[in-house]
């Protein structure tokens, strides 16, 4: 999961208790919503709007995180913004990528054209 640790978002793990607490890494920032490969040392995540990974234009990545040689890929650029706006930003669209049962393929949703669209990429080349 993501949570602040001394004024910076970082990606943590422990227990449903809360036990086993961990840094996962100290120089990837944490970010949206993340989801680790159960059998590589790698996170898929996205971010909101207004995270500092996120382009400022309404765009966002879907990340993939290398926790081995703390390296970071931008897999791809997808709007989010969508095309209306509510003052209370109930209709957000979160990217929410998510492995499919298989782990190769990622799910995730977006907006390109302003309107919410599910999007699968297959990532069996980069794992």
């Amino acid at each position: 999961m993501n949570l602040n640790v001394e004024g910076t978002m970082r990606l943590v793990k422990a227990k449903y208790d809360g036990t086993g607490f961990q840094i996962m890494s100290d120089q990837l920032l944490g970010s949206g919503h993340p989801t680790l490969h159960p059998r590589k040392n790698v996170v898929v995540t996205d971010s909101y709007l207004k995270e500092p990974c996120a382009y400022g234009d309404g765009t966002t990545p879907i990340r993939l995180l290398c926790l081995d040689d703390q390296t970071e890929q931008a897999l791809v650029r997808i709007r989010t913004r969508l095309t209306f706006a509510d003052s209370e930003n109930l209709l957000r669209v979160d990217p929410h990528p998510a492995w499919d049962r298989t782990f190769r393929y990622v799910v995730f949703n977006g907006c390109p054209t302003g309107e919410r669209q599910v999007f699968i990429a297959d990532l069996q080349a980069l794992l």
